[in-house]
This record gives structure tokens, sequence and C-alpha cells, in this order.
């Protein structure tokens, strides 16, 4: 009997991210993975230099990389992918290069070179959402959907200090993200947790909230970055916002749930609180990290038993060998996630399956 296949539609692309992209006129190098889940591979990249010359700049188009399976040729960007930054998408943008774009992309004018390097981030995180179908299903407008929202929740923070900035797009379904250099939460030892970063948090989640933004990630401290008497929170991929531009009453449905989350925001804030610092909590802080709604008692209900069934399923295809990742390779770093599903397999320093950011069990607050 034949060796079945891998099932690499378990993840978002169906081969490794490009080595090399162009932003700007700036060429950047790959230099890790950061996770590969069915959603979205998440990627790190560094500046290598500047990498046209003004006239090379007049012509850049965006193209889309050779992959490995000719099928997804026309939807994974590739090595040479250009950026098309649209004026105004966030603060500060990296030095705009001038290209061959749909109209009204506000890249008209070509740059001093010298400004390119300087202007540029020097390291930048790209998301490439999903482009391959699943079970016959197409992906790729989840793609689209991933990098439209993304672009919008950025642009309502635009300025917000602690908020990472958009660095601009490369296709429909792969954007850029400024890379914070910072410890996660989780990497800390809890004697190495000051008091104060709650505050400090707490005032960075009442600046969002005022944006009318719900982060709805809270959870994961892994979402959280602690740099020195800085704290950031990354990755926007299933926060929301109001819609006050929507007719009456969808507009009043979506403000009253971005509410209802951002309390939900401030339940995880001081849970993490209550676990890490219990000594500096208030009493009204105490309060609310044990201030569940009704509503996130029955989404608990609801999703825990899918999440055990996702997991046996996973267990069973990593078991098989069946769960081959595209970017295993480049994931060479230890994911405790995967722990839910590789439980009694003995997790090494790589990983091979796909990383759905889920906690232990014996991380939730039960």
């Amino acid at each position: 009997m034949s060796r079945r296949h891998s099932n690499t539609q378990m993840f978002a692309l169906p081969a490794p991210p490009p080595e090399r992209i162009e932003m700007a006129g700036a060429a950047y190098r790959r230099v890790k993975v950061f996770k590969h889940d069915f959603f979205a591979a998440t990627c790190l990249y560094e500046i290598m230099g500047l990498r046209f010359e003004i006239s090379d700049l007049k012509s850049q188009t965006s193209e889309d990389y050779q992959s490995q399976i000719s099928d997804f040729r026309s939807q994974i960007p590739d090595a040479p992918c250009r950026s098309r930054l649209q004026a105004g998408e966030a603060p500060e943008p990296p030095a705009q290069a001038a290209c061959r774009g749909k109209a009204g992309s506000g890249a008209e004018e070509i740059p001093n070179p010298k400004s390119l390097i300087r202007n540029a981030f020097p390291k930048i995180v790209i998301k490439f959402g999903r482009v391959q179908p699943f079970c016959g299903i197409p992906g790729e407008w989840y793609g689209r959907l991933l990098h439209d929202h993304e672009r919008s929740i950025y642009s309502r923070l635009a300025g917000v200090k602690g908020v990472p900035r958009w660095a601009g797009s490369l296709s429909e379904t792969a954007y850029a993200i400024e890379y914070v250099d910072a410890a996660p939460l989780d990497h800390i030892p809890k004697a190495d947790v000051p008091p104060a970063l709650f505050d400090r948090l707490a005032e960075l989640l009442r600046t969002i909230h005022e944006r009318g933004v719900a982060y709805c990630d809270m959870n994961k401290r892994s979402n959280i970055l602690v740099r020195a008497e800085e704290v950031f929170l990354v990755d926007y991929q299933i926060s929301f916002a109001t819609r006050d531009e929507w007719p009456w009453p969808l507009a009043a449905m979506v403000r009253s749930a971005v509410r209802h989350v951002q309390a939900s925001d401030l339940y995880h804030l001081y849970k993490h609180k209550r676990r890490i610092c219990p000594d500096a909590l208030t009493p009204e802080e105490q309060a609310l990290s044990r201030r569940r709604s009704v509503l996130h008692t029955i989404h608990r209900r609801l999703t825990d038993p899918w999440r055990a069934l996702r997991r046996r399923f996973l267990r069973a295809q990593f078991e098989k060998g069946r769960l081959a990742s595209p970017t295993a390779e480049l994931e060479d770093h230890h994911q405790p996630e995967k722990a839910t599903w590789r439980k009694g397999q003995g997790l090494g320093t790589r990983d091979q399956g796909p990383d759905h950011a889920e906690m232990a069990p014996k991380q939730r607050d039960r």
C-alpha cells in the first residue's frame, strides 16, 4: 500500500515563505518563522540593504514568487514582492517607493535613495494569510479578509504607543508589521515582573478601548511584550472595532459587542496580575479578575468540547506522521501551544504540526 501524503492543507501556505522580499526599495531576508498554522504564516524578516537604484524604483511591480507548487504561483507573494504602501496607512511609515500600481496608491514621487534605509524598519513581521484550499474549498478569500481586517485595526490604532506600526502590504493576502524587540510575558519569571507593568498595560488597554477597539486576545501572555519600562500588545487578528458608519441597529449591536469584549480584556488583564503579582492587586482589581460574564461562561461551554475534539484529531494526525508543516525546518524553537495536542509525544525544539495558539488547560482560568 502506498504511503499517504502529508496533510499540508492544515497549513496556510503550501510552501515556505520567500527567503527575500523587497519593500520601499529596501531588501529584507527571512530570519525565522514564528508560527505557521491553518490561518497564516507569521515570519520575521530583517533588512539587508538598499536593493534598487532610482531608475529601478520607477518600474517596480507586484509579482508572485516561483513556488514549489505551480498552482499557487499567483496566490503567494514572492521574493521579489513589492510593497504597495498606501499613503496615510500608518504614522511615520517607511519611505514609499514609486511603483506601477492601482490608481490612488499614493506612490507618485521618487524618494531620496539615501532616505530609504534610514526610514525603513530594520526588522518587520510579515504575516502571509491563507491561500491554499481546504478540502477543495478555496481559502484565499480568508487571506484577503485577514489582510483587510488587520489593516483596518492598525489604522484605527495609529499613533498609540505600545501598538506596533503597520509597515505595508505585499499582496492582497500578505502584509508587514513593525517588529518589536521585546520579551513575551510568558517568557519572564514571575519574580522579575514588576507590578507597575500591569498599570502600564491597563493604560494601553484604555487607550485602545477609547479608539473603539476590543483587543479580544488578552488571555495569551505571549501577546504581551515587555521591554524595560515599555509594554506592547501584538497580534490583532481577532480584534474588532465599532462600526458607527453602519445603519441602526447593526451599529448599536456591534458597539454593544465591543463593550462586552472590552470588559473581557480587563478581566484577563487582572487575571494575569492576580496570578503573577497577587499581593499588588487592589480590591477592585481582585473583583474584576474574577468577574466572568454569562456570555464568557457560555462561550467556554461551547468551545471546550470543540477544542478537545480538535486536539484529538491533530494528535491522531501527528501520530500517523501526516502533519508535515512546509516550514517545519524554519520553526526550530519551542512552541508551548503545541503541547495541547502533542501530549505524551515528547516535545522537542522542532515541532512539525500547525500552531494554533491555545493555552493548556492548567493555564486557563477555570
